[in-house]
């Protein structure tokens, strides 16, 4: 009789060594196939030190046809209550903004500044400023030895004090 346990005793071994394998395949291809299908459905966002940016507005109208006037772009317009905002343009998963009008939205001159997009050349976007109703206070300005592009700050309708950047 202890001859048949020792027999059945190694196939049970192997029984149980071959089950563990199994499961831990079986696990490990599952945990695979659910990060693989985590990285596909997860939306891809640059790394960036920003995120997003609002410019505070005392009267939207008059920003908004600023902005749009400026950047020759709609400004489209969302309600978040009580804020009013106007979305600059971005491409899909880049980094936006928007005018925002509403409680605690105050126009400022000094502070933090943000640099909008210019597009392909500044002196398009410049030469727009006045006659939208805004204000030059640095013209077009080439960064270091123009690799980084140029810059110019300007004054918005609203008194708020913010740049603007392109290669060219």
């Amino acid at each position: 009789m202890a001859s048949r346990k020792k027999g059945k005793a190694a196939p049970r071994k192997a029984v149980k060594k071959a089950a563990k394998k199994a499961i831990k395949k079986s696990v490990t291809k599952t945990v695979k196939k659910q990060s693989a299908t985590a990285k596909q459905s997860s939306p891809k966002f640059p790394t960036s030190a920003l995120n997003w940016f609002e410019i505070p507005v005392a009267d939207f109208e008059r920003a908004r046809a600023f902005y749009e006037a400026m950047l020759a772009a709609p400004l489209n317009e969302m309600m978040v209550d009580p804020f009013r905002m106007g979305m600059l343009p971005a491409e899909e998963g880049g980094i936006g903004g928007a005018i925002v009008a509403g409680p605690g939205c105050v126009p400022a001159s000094s502070g933090s500044l943000v640099y909008l997009n210019a597009g392909e050349d500044l002196s398009i976007a410049m030469r727009r400023v006045e006659p939208a109703g805004g204000k030059v206070i640095v013209s077009k300005t080439r960064i270091g030895d123009g690799q980084w592009g140029y810059f110019a700050l300007l004054q918005d309708t609203e008194g708020n004090r913010i740049a603007l950047h392109s290669m060219k």
